[in-house]
C-alpha cells in the first residue's frame, strides 16, 4: 500500500512538472531579456555618441571672472593640470565635481560656482575668502591672515586691507597652517570679538588696530584707532568669555562720555562694577 502511494505521488509530481518545463520558461523569457539588453546597449551607445562625446559639444571657451588672487590665466593653468583645456574634450564629459573640489583646495577660495553653457562654454566664478585680521606669529616670525570662520590664509595674499587689526601674542602659534581651520580657542575668541563689532549697532564706534592675547588672564588687550571719544592708541581690555555683557558696559560708558564730551584713553570692561576709565 505504501509503495502504491509513493508511486501515485511520483506520477502526480511528474504531471505537475513535465519534462522540459524549465526549458520552456527559459525559451519564453530569453527573447525578452535579450530585447531589454539590446535597448539598454542602444541607450548607452546613443548617450555616449550623441551626448558625452558629441563633437558639437566640444569645449571651446572657458570663461572666468578674475579676483584679487586668481587671474584667468591662473584658473586656466589649474584646469590644464587636470587635463581640461579649450578645444579639448566635450562639455558633457567634464568632471564638474572634481573641478570644484580642486579649486576649493586653494586656501583663498571660499566657494566656486561652475556652469555648463551649451553648446560649448564652461563658466567658473570664484568667491574668495575675506581676511578679517592679520596674524603675527611668535613662531619663526611668520605672518598669516584669517577669515571670520577661522580659516588660516596666506599673509601675502593680494587685496588685503591695510586697516585690518593685527593679532599678536598668539598661544600655540606653531599649530597654525595655511588652508586649515584653526581650533585655537584664543584666536576663536578674537574672532568672536570682531564678529560682535561687525554685528552690534555700536560696533562701528570701535576700530581696533592691534589685539594682544593675554593668555594668563583670558583677556584681550586692544589698541584702538582714534575715533569718536577714543584717543589714538586708546587701550581697551575685554574678557574672552561673557563678551556680550562686557560690550554692553562699554557701550554705556561711550554714550556717557560722548554726552559729557570726554575722551577715553583706557577702559577695562572686564570689571562688572566701577569700570576703570581714563580720559
Amino acid at each position: 500500500m505504501v509503495k502504491k502511494k509513493e508511486k501515485l505521488l511520483t506520477e502526480a509530481m511528474a504531471e505537475k512538472n513535465p519534462p522540459g518545463f524549465f526549458l520552456k520558461v527559459i525559451l519564453r523569457f530569453t527573447p525578452l531579456g535579450l530585447a531589454i539588453i539590446l535597448v539598454l546597449l542602444s541607450l548607452w551607445f546613443l548617450h555616449q555618441t550623441l551626448y558625452l562625446h558629441n563633437q558639437f559639444f566640444t569645449l571651446k571657451k572657458i570663461e572666468t571672472a578674475a579676483t584679487n588672487n586668481f587671474t584667468e590665466l591662473r584658473i586656466k593653468t589649474i584646469l590644464s593640470e587636470m587635463g581640461i583645456e579649450e578645444n579639448k574634450g566635450t562639455l558633457p564629459s567634464l568632471p564638474l565635481a572634481s573641478i570644484r573640489e580642486r579649486l576649493l583646495r586653494e586656501p583663498m577660495v571660499g566657494d566656486v560656482a561652475i556652469r555648463r553653457i551649451f553648446p560649448d562654454k564652461l563658466k567658473i566664478n570664484i568667491s574668495e575668502r575675506l581676511p578679517v585680521a592679520i596674524l603675527q606669529s611668535n613662531y619663526q616670525g611668520r605672518e598669516y591672515t584669517i577669515d571670520r570662520n577661522g580659516m588660516v590664509l596666506p599673509g601675502d595674499a593680494h587685496g588685503i586691507s591695510q586697516k585690518l587689526p593685527i593679532i599678536i601674542a598668539i598661544p600655540n602659534a606653531y599649530a597654525l597652517h595655511i588652508g586649515e581651520r584653526t581650533n585655537n580657542r584664543w584666536l576663536l575668541g578674537v574672532l568672536n570679538f570682531l564678529d560682535h563689532l561687525a554685528t552690534r549697532p555700536d560696533g562701528s564706534l570701535y576700530e581696533p588696530r592691534l589685539i594682544r592675547i593675554n593668555q594668563s588672564s583670558n583677556q584681550l588687550h586692544i589698541q584702538l584707532n582714534a575715533k569718536g571719544v577714543f584717543k589714538q592708541g586708546a587701550n581697551l581690555i575685554v574678557p574672552l568669555e561673557n563678551l556680550g555683557p562686557a560690550l554692553d558696559r562699554l557701550r554705556d560708558i561711550v554714550r556717557s562720555r560722548t554726552e559729557s564730551r570726554q575722551t577715553i584713553s583706557h577702559v577695562d570692561v572686564t570689571y562688572e562694577h566701577k569700570v576703570p576709565v581714563r580720559p
